[in-house]
């Protein structure tokens, strides 16, 4: 009977340590999730931002070429 509960013991510390390095493992792969959906999120951002500032550019060019074709039409 005593090497039944010392076998019954083990398998619980077992479970038990599996248990807490699933859990841990699983919250590596949240926090990992989270990060990467931020990051993601951030390179969005960065995308439009730089094709707001390309097509800011772009406006500000077409003025200029416009101001300067008047200038030389006079």
């Amino acid at each position: 009977e005593k090497t039944q509960i010392d076998i019954d013991d083990r398998i619980q510390k077992s479970f038990s340590s599996v248990n807490d390095e699933n859990k841990q493992l699983k919250e590596t792969v949240t926090s990992m999730r989270d990060r990467i959906e931020r990051k993601e999120a951030q390179r969005i951002e960065e995308l439009q931002i730089a094709a707001k500032n390309k097509r800011d550019e772009h406006s500000q060019l077409e003025e200029i070429i416009n101001t300067l074709r008047t200038k030389l039409e006079v």
